[in-house]
């Protein structure tokens, strides 16, 4: 099986955390596994999908 990692990133430190419901709309459209975190240099957002 093939799968593919999607990232987002934001270099903006300071943003407010994301809204995490768009995680449950991603593993509805299919994603095997996505999360998000923050820390001092900014966010980042992740999605597995299989290929």
């Amino acid at each position: 099986m093939t799968r593919a990692l999607i990232v987002a990133l934001s270099h903006r430190p300071g943003l407010a955390v994301a809204d995490t419901a768009v995680l449950a709309e991603l593993t509805s459209l299919g994603a095997v596994s996505c999360g998000t975190d923050t820390a001092k240099d900014g966010r980042r957002m992740w999605a597995v999908i299989d290929l």
